[in-house]
């Protein structure tokens, strides 16, 4: 989050750092909580309320923060909040101010690394040839799910590698957001037949019911205004570097979703108002011009108003 790193990164040279509490509202109903300890003002605490942290928390979620925070990153839980680390700003790791500032901006993605629990694991199953034997379901968001399902055995055999497919319900507040959701899922199927992409993953839209990847998963929400966004999740995009690739693009898809429905609707609105004001300005030249009365003069060159 930027005004995470913001607030991180104006204190990093500072002295002045008493009093530090900064609240921070993020998509899906994320907030944190940047504040500096009040004796020691070096040690800085970044704590996150998100939901669906229970479940990211199962598959190895503490060890993971370890290894890209410290070891002894992991502080008491502030109240009303999930997690929170602790570092000291007078020690943090690297010499340089862009190691520095690099280990902030790894602070400032603390969601996304949170979520990428699941992922990882499901990642790591699959990779040592051990493929998912149940869904996992990650509530992210009020009647949305993340689904992260195995693909079974008789279509991978025939796909020569393995695989998992990722899930999203989404649920449309409005039906304008269902038609702009709908095409622009369809683009994504559109930029596959593009040669440079033909190795991304497979995606498919799914209105109103679930795929049938979902088939037999407890309480899956379908409606009229439900969609399921699917992505087919190749061994060729677990592996090494890419699967870090592969996380980040999974993890922050709702909100790259949700910011070009926004964008396209903005961008609608605009040209209609350019249009409405193209029609009013026609209405103006259109509307005849009142009558203007001549000045009549006689013979002599007096001029007389006739009444």
């Amino acid at each position: 989050h930027y005004m995470i790193l913001d607030s991180l990164v104006q204190r990093l040279d500072s002295k002045q750092r008493d009093g530090v509490s900064v609240k921070i509202a993020d998509f899906d109903d994320v907030t944190y909580c940047v504040e500096n300890d009040q004796e020691n003002t070096s040690i800085f605490n970044v704590s996150i309320n998100m939901k669906g942290y229970d479940q990211c928390a199962k598959y190895g979620l503490e060890d993971y923060l370890k290894t890209v925070y410290g070891p002894d990153s992991i502080a008491p839980t502030k109240p009303m909040y999930n997690l929170t680390i602790k570092f000291d700003m007078d020690a943090l790791p690297g010499d340089t101010p862009e190691q520095k500032t690099e280990y902030l901006a790894e602070v400032s993605r603390l969601k996304r690394n949170v979520m990428s629990a699941p992922f990882r694991h499901a990642f790591s199953q699959t990779n040592s040839g051990t493929p998912l034997q149940e869904p996992i379901i990650i509530p992210y968001r009020n009647d949305e799910n993340i689904y992260i399902v195995p693909v079974p055995s008789s279509l991978q055999q025939s796909q020569g590698e393995h695989s998992i497919v990722v899930v999203y319900s989404i649920c449309f507040k409005h039906a304008t957001d269902t038609a702009i959701g709908e095409v622009f899922m369809k683009e994504f199927a559109e930029a596959r037949r593009d040669r440079d992409l033909a190795s991304s993953a497979a995606v498919t839209f799914t209105p109103n019911k679930a795929p049938l990847e979902l088939q037999g998963v407890p309480g899956v929400k379908e409606g009229s205004d439900m969609g399921f966004v699917s992505f087919v999740v190749f061994k060729r995009h677990m592996d090494g570097a890419q699967a870090e690739k592969s996380i980040t693009a999974l993890t922050s898809f709702r909100n790259y979703l949700l910011y070009h429905i926004k964008c396209a609707k903005a961008y609608m609105h605009s040209r209609m108002r350019l249009r409405v004001e193209s029609f009013l300005q026609v209405l103006r030249r259109a509307k005849p011009e009142p009558p203007v009365e001549k000045e009549k003069k006689t013979a002599t060159g007096r001029t007389f108003t006739r009444k």
